[in-house]
């Protein structure tokens, strides 16, 4: 079962809605068939207490995987952003910001240096075009986020800044 864009391309969009929330917010996923049935997926995310705090009006996108394809790389932020500007009221959203999987309470960024690293648990490891496919689009980045590789005996040195400054936790140990 496809549908079609509006202006009429087959199976541009398969839409479906999936509880990835609790009850005050909502998510809407699609996918984009491409050349020879390769294919892309997207969920256009709506975190309804991410604007309350925030007092903004920002839709997001996740669960971002795509073929090298930039036709169908676009056709899936073009679906998740018409579905965004539907919804939150006041106009629907006016941004659209991710990848979040589903919120940055999870998997969230993308992975823009740091390819020939192992993958490591609740942090992305996209291939590298992905990169090239977001700034083609139009995506700027919002703010760096970081991982940090150690041993597994403290965090690592120079990292804790100043003691003080974190809280008494069983086991975390701060410089020397």
């Amino acid at each position: 079962m496809g549908t079609a864009t509006a202006d009429g391309r087959p199976h541009a969009a398969h839409p479906g809605e999936e509880s990835l929330f609790p009850a005050r917010h909502r998510a809407r996923t699609f996918s984009r068939a491409g050349t020879a049935g390769r294919w892309g997926r997207i969920a256009a995310i709506q975190n309804d207490l991410h604007n309350q705090i925030h007092e903004d009006r920002v839709g997001f996108y996740g669960f971002f995987e795509s073929i090298d394809d930039q036709a169908v790389a676009n056709a899936l932020w073009d679906a998740a952003a018409a579905w965004l500007r539907t919804r939150g009221g006041g106009g629907g959203f006016d941004t659209m910001r991710g990848p979040m999987s589903p919120s940055v309470n999870d998997e969230c960024g993308l992975l823009v240096d740091g390819f020939d690293t192992p993958p490591t648990l609740m942090m992305p490891h996209n291939p590298p075009y992905y990169v090239a496919l977001h700034e083609r689009y139009g995506f700027v980045k919002a703010k760096d986020l970081l991982a940090y590789e150690g041993s597994g005996d403290g965090p690592p040195s120079g990292w804790c800044g100043s003691r003080s400054a974190w809280p008494s936790a069983p086991g975390l140990r701060c410089g020397a």
